[in-house]
């Protein structure tokens, strides 16, 4: 099988002015097993988030990671976002929080965040 030579300016002609004018790195971000162990216990019965003190212990890990690279914004890409509105999600993520982009379906991150 041969691979076809790709390059990021072939798609470039295509993307719509809109989201050309908002291009920042964006990092798509789970929670279960990225920021904590994937079986970690996180909800009750209820859906109501426990105090359970290992749940987002690899943030400071990725906030070392990211630290030089000010410009990625997240994009959380996880069953999380399902249960928790946007508000939720950024305390959540704590100092990572303030790189979250508001994204949703059809609509790009807001490249003044």
């Amino acid at each position: 099988m041969q691979v076809t030579d790709f390059r990021p300016a072939d798609v470039t002609a295509t993307t719509p002015p809109e989201i050309e004018a908002t291009r920042h790195p964006v990092l798509f971000l789970d929670f279960d097993g990225v920021l904590h162990a994937y079986d970690e216990l996180a909800l009750d019965d209820n859906f109501r988030l426990i105090e359970n003190p290992n749940l987002f212990m690899w943030c400071p890990v990725l906030e070392r990671i990211l630290a030089p690279f000010p410009e990625v914004r997240i994009v959380v890409s996880s069953d999380w976002r399902r249960l928790f509105d946007d508000a939720a999600l950024i305390k959540l993520l704590g100092p990572l929080g303030a790189r979250f982009a508001r994204c949703r379906r059809g609509v790009w991150p807001d490249p003044g965040r």
